[in-house]
């Protein structure tokens, strides 16, 4: 089944248009586990040409959170598990605007943005940025301490093994109240993931993950403290699936002679 997709959005004064594409989820119970290549590059695409290739993101990963509102929701990203790119779309962001379709960041730093404006004939865009990752730490600070505690997340039925976990508790100047979260170790670099709300653009995704951990870690649930004037809602990992999830870079042009914008950490 084939829905049409619009994606999250990016204000920073150089958006421009975009359209949604078409995915399909599989949830396939017969799926075997698959282990695929996490090298950051393959020999069909490469040295540009993903500006000119279908990209098929898939891999869906799903997290569930619960809104101000006390309400279940769910947030999905999309992974491109040959190239390691990861796709967020309009359904992933909390926040967004109607310029913007779909955001796609790579592991060499590269943000693509997909967008159009309605001044310009709504004329389909991809601005070509770089985003910082030095901010991102190497290892977990000394504030996280296990607590012996362990879980497991995901669902097998779903094609891929459940992620065993383990249960850290995380200390706060000032405060005596203390964040839960389970890590559990990944091959898969989730540095995209943890940096999307830290860059300077107006989406922002629902889940606040902690931006101050290894992308080798991934977070399958958080209890967050609650920040004055801000909502954390807490969050879990549901299941990674197998999905089709078609991106046509072809259909939209490419900012010509744009400079690649340094997106500033917010903090």
């Amino acid at each position: 089944m084939f829905r049409k997709i619009f994606f999250p959005t990016l204000a920073l004064l150089l958006m421009q248009a975009c359209t949604g594409d078409q995915t399909k989820n599989i949830y396939a119970e017969s799926t075997p586990v698959q282990k695929l290549s996490n090298s950051g590059d393959t020999t069909a695409i490469k040295n540009g040409d993903d500006e000119t290739s279908e990209l098929l993101f898939s891999q869906e990963w799903v997290w569930e959170y619960r809104d101000e509102d006390g309400k279940n929701q769910t947030m999905s990203v999309y992974w491109h598990p040959e190239l390691n790119y990861w796709l967020f779309e309009k359904n992933s962001s909390a926040y967004t605007d109607d310029m913007t379709d779909w955001f796609i960041l790579k592991p060499d730093g590269v943000l693509w943005s997909a967008y159009k404006d309605p001044e310009l004939d709504s004329k389909k865009k991809i601005l070509r940025s770089k985003w910082e990752k030095g901010f991102v730490a190497q290892d977990l600070p000394d504030n996280w301490m296990p607590t012996g505690k362990t879980a497991e997340f995901g669902r097998a039925d779903m094609g891929f093994k459940p992620y065993e976990a383990v249960e850290f508790e995380v200390t706060h100047p000032g405060t005596s109240a203390k964040s839960i979260y389970y890590l559990a170790e990944s091959d898969i670099d989730m540095t995209p993931i943890y940096a999307f709300n830290e860059l300077f653009m107006d989406a922002m995704l629902p889940v606040g993950f902690p931006n101050n951990i290894p992308g080798n870690k991934i977070i399958l649930s958080g209890k967050p403290i609650q920040s004055p004037g801000g909502f954390n809602p807490e969050f879990k990992f549901r299941f990674r699936s197998h999905a089709e999830y078609y991106i046509h870079p072809a259909d939209y042009e490419f900012e010509e002679d744009t400079p690649y914008y340094t997106l500033l950490h917010k903090k």
